[in-house]
């Protein structure tokens, strides 16, 4: 008996099963005393056969476990492609508009490449999707301190929606580059942003946020968890060499894109 046979015989009884247990009332979404759902479970081992006859059968993607973990975020940080686009094209169907963003966001968490390229190439998600504090997956990639995600990122990101895109507090990632980011990576940021064609790129670069204060006045004042200026000098001098200004120059301003 070859492979396929094996696997064909694996998933019929499979879904012999679980239809018995479903057709004696069994609660899809009952939960273990860690608040997991049998959908948790499959999705985090990967099972895929398993995930689309739970989730045929009506088993709920949202619950979150006594960690607050859903079955997704076990999908995305075990990197089961099939699972997780199992989940997005069943899920997507039911009006949840902002699901593919949030496994963006959730791949950027736990640095996911691949699942953060099988959306954006897929046109699942848009790079610009902002989460409750207005952040993109930029912005969370720039707080983490991870260069390989910022690159990734700026590389799928051929319009350059991250550069327009501000927090609710009117950060851009150029502000969180300077607040939070090591000089190499506000260097990669500003390599991304020197090669993609955006629109007045001194706005952009220059661009206050809601209490008026530009990226160059962010790395010139932010300090760290010590209370230390850390690498200041060199992040304004690379942003004074890409030519930011201290204060934002009086010319039109640059719509938020939301």
């Amino acid at each position: 008996m070859d492979c396929r046979e094996e696997d064909a015989k694996r998933v019929a009884k499979s879904r012999a099963l679980l239809t018995l247990f479903f057709r004696f009332g069994a609660n899809l979404d009952a939960l273990s005393n860690t608040g997991k759902t049998a959908l948790h479970y499959v999705t985090s081992d990967g099972l895929y056969e398993a995930a689309e006859i739970l989730l045929d059968a009506g088993a709920t993607v949202d619950i979150q476990d006594q960690y607050g973990q859903s079955p997704l975020h076990s999908a995305v940080k075990e990197r089961s492609l099939l699972v997780t686009n199992l989940l997005h094209a069943l899920v997507s169907t039911r009006g949840r508009l902002n699901f593919a963003g949030a496994v963006l966001l959730e791949a950027v968490e736990v640095e996911a490449v691949e699942i953060i390229r099988l959306l954006v190439e897929g046109g699942y998600a848009s790079l610009d999707y902002q989460n409750d504090e207005g952040e993109t997956a930029m912005h969370l990639a720039i707080a983490k301190g991870s260069i390989p995600m910022v690159e990734a990122l700026g590389a799928l990101d051929t319009a350059g929606l991250s550069l327009y895109t501000v927090t609710n507090c009117g950060d851009s990632c150029f502000h969180f580059a300077a607040r939070f980011a090591a000089a190499h990576e506000l260097e990669v940021l500003l390599n991304f942003w020197r090669q993609r064609d955006v629109d007045d790129r001194g706005a952009v670069l220059d661009k206050p946020d809601a209490s008026g204060a530009t990226p160059l006045f962010v790395a010139a004042t932010a300090t760290d968890s010590n209370g230390e200026f850390g690498d200041r000098h060199e992040k304004m001098e690379l942003l004074l060499a890409n030519g930011a200004a201290m204060s934002y120059p009086v010319v039109g301003r640059v719509p938020d894109r939301r």
